[in-house]
């Protein structure tokens, strides 16, 4: 089930999933949330399409007007975007979409511009069908977790799965991000 984090609490509260991998907070009375990964978004568009792309140095005001695809309310993707949407001047939302291979595909095909998972893109960079726009003035970290139904019996798959995702190495972008963002906030405090 791909799905926003609402709908995915909702259906492992209801044992309709017997774990659930949500972003955002997932405090909620009956369910269980572990820490799992810090996960980076970035703001990506279409090369050669798009004006921003060309740019090396981008400023908050340079996002004016911009045309913006966003995951469907309801989802703590959406509730961090927005969040770091209010340091930008307005904007215009063109798509609200419910998973991030369909807002990748609208930013593919020149729709605007979006914020997604560095993971979801990572073949799109490679192969030169998308870039990210430089924004360090965006906060766009967000932490995963892993969640269940508080109580709810483990079974021995249900606990090798856990114990492999847990034990599984860090996504090497997103941890490049987070430490590269910690030494700049290291070196602004000296």
């Amino acid at each position: 089930l791909v799905d926003n984090t609402q709908t995915v609490l909702e259906r492992v509260l209801d044992y309709s999933l017997d774990i659930g991998c949500v972003e955002g907070p997932a405090a909620r009375s009956g369910l269980e949330a572990l820490p799992w990964r810090e996960d980076a978004l970035c703001v990506c568009a279409r090369p050669n399409h798009h004006p921003l792309a060309s740019r090396k140095r981008l400023a908050p005001a340079d996002f004016a007007g911009a045309r913006w695809i966003l995951r469907e309310h309801g989802s703590a993707t959406r509730a961090l975007v927005e969040r770091e949407l209010t340091r930008l001047p307005i904007g215009v939302t063109v798509l609200e979409l419910g998973n991030s291979e369909a807002i990748k595909q609208a930013v593919l095909a020149g729709l605007g511009v979006a914020c997604l998972p560095r993971v979801a893109v990572r073949a799109e960079l490679a192969a030169g069908e998308l870039i990210i726009l430089s924004t360090p003035f965006l906060d766009l970290r967000r932490e995963l977790s892993l969640v269940l139904a508080r109580g709810r019996y483990r079974g021995a798959l249900l606990q090798a799965l856990l114990d492999t995702a847990q034990a599984a190495p860090l996504n090497s972008a997103a941890t490049t991000t987070a430490r590269a963002r910690g030494s700049r906030r290291a070196t602004a405090r000296k």
